[in-house]
């Protein structure tokens, strides 16, 4: 998945005005993560990108993914406009994150204010 994750960023930087600084932790071994887990992993890293490109105006993104215990943690970072999570209502890219992330028994958090970036993080239990 970290081949298919690089490819991902490789086109949203290509595609846009941003620049992705990403980190796959190297002792998470893929093959022992269900195939529907890796694509529900990819999806988010997608949203999560697309969502920066349609709304943030970020220049910067960092991505991280890193095994803690059974869990899967994705860190998600921009320096965009950022949001009022409290007035917010939740557009279509983060409302499909919190569905996959509630699909996948994991954990969503989001802290951004407006001026000041987004950072998102999940947590997903896949690992055994």
């Amino acid at each position: 998945l970290s081949q298919e994750l690089n490819e991902l960023n490789s086109f949203y930087e290509s595609t846009s005005s941003f620049k992705i600084d990403s980190y796959f932790d190297q002792t998470i071994i893929w093959k022992n993560i269900s195939y529907e887990n890796k694509l529900q992993i990819y999806k988010l890293a997608q949203e999560l990108l697309a969502n920066v490109k349609k709304h943030s105006g970020a220049s910067n993104i960092s991505l991280q993914i890193i095994k803690d215990k059974n869990n899967l943690v994705m860190s998600f970072e921009d320096d965009g406009n950022g949001f009022d999570t409290e007035e917010s209502s939740y557009g279509y890219g983060l409302k499909n994150i919190d569905k996959r992330i509630k699909e996948l028994r994991g954990e969503l958090n989001i802290d951004s204010s407006i001026g000041h970036g987004t950072f998102v993080t999940l947590k997903i239990p896949v690992l055994s």
